[in-house]
């Protein structure tokens, strides 16, 4: 199986609650985050505990958008990467395929005509065809056709049809129903090759594709939003990087860095490799698109 992506449960929690539970709690006891960015309101800048406590709800209302926009573009993601990799897969299995020895061809097309028979194309279906089909690349295997074939199977159990969204699915099994159909009514027998590429052919036309999880555009937008909020409270958002100290952050900078992380999914981090707490979730660049400062 894939690696799947994970959804932070945080991101799927009840929001009204959360915050609910903020309000009755005292600060000292929210998370360590939260607690470093009510200290930044609450003792460096000075802010009165209603107002502080009031950014703090708000900011964290932002926060929780943005990480289920980027939990969204991650499973977007996964899903177009799944159905390319089908794509490719089923592409060159139909290329092997016409490729293959007459006996070959022969052996694949009356292992799957009877399964595109079958009154209902569903995910068992499809499966079926892949599997018989594999079984038969695999009897041949001394042949270069079969063995590049198998390779492209090899994908497709990495990532199994099964994981593809529903609508897609639906689309791939409609498909092979009309080619069945179209196969009756012009007495012309659909061959394997024909399977395969229909199912390429439906995964050809989603444009997700070129989704960019990487893209900094969700948090710019976060930050915009906690700098309007910050405004709102008689504060001033700004961006400042030491010179002598490279380390160094604004205060804005930091307080949006500490809500994201509160609620952010620190495991795709781990994923990465690393101390997940050492990875700036907020960058400077972030900060200057959000505040269009040069």
């Amino acid at each position: 199986m894939g690696r799947k992506a994970h959804v932070d449960f945080r991101a799927r929690r009840s929001l009204p609650q959360f915050l609910s539970q903020l309000k009755s709690k005292q600060a000292s006891d929210w998370s360590q985050p939260l607690f470093a960015a009510w200290k930044i309101l609450n003792n460096e800048l000075a802010l009165e505990p209603a107002k502080a406590l009031s950014v703090i709800l708000e900011s964290v209302s932002a926060a929780h958008r943005c990480v289920r926009a980027q939990n969204q573009q991650l499973n977007d993601l996964e899903e177009a990467r799944t159905h390319t990799t089908i794509r490719k897969a089923c592409n060159r299995i139909s290329k092997c395929i016409n490729r293959a020895p007459a006996l070959v061809r022969g052996h694949l097309d009356q292992a799957i005509h009877p399964l595109i028979q079958e009154s209902v194309i569903d995910l068992e279906v499809i499966e079926s065809i892949f599997e018989a089909s594999r079984a038969i690349f695999d009897e041949f295997a001394d042949i270069k056709s079969s063995r590049t074939a198998l390779t492209a199977f090899c994908e497709l159990r990495a990532a199994p049809f099964s994981t593809l969204g529903m609508a897609l699915r639906r689309e791939a099994e409609s498909a092979i129903a009309g080619l069945a159909a179209a196969s009756s009514a012009t007495g012309r027998e659909a061959t394997a090759s024909d399977v395969f590429a229909t199912v390429a052919a439906v995964l050809e036309g989603d444009t997700r594709a070129g989704l960019n999880t990487l893209s900094g555009k969700l948090i710019s937008r976060y930050v915009a939003e906690l700098a309007e909020i910050w405004r709102r409270a008689g504060l001033k958002p700004s961006r400042a990087i030491g010179f002598l100290n490279t380390e160094y952050r604004a205060k804005f900078h930091r307080f949006s860095e500490l809500v994201l992380r509160a609620m952010a999914d620190n495991s795709r981090a781990e994923r990465h490799g690393g101390d997940p707490s050492s990875r700036e979730l907020v960058s400077d660049h972030h900060l200057r698109k959000a505040l269009k400062t040069d």
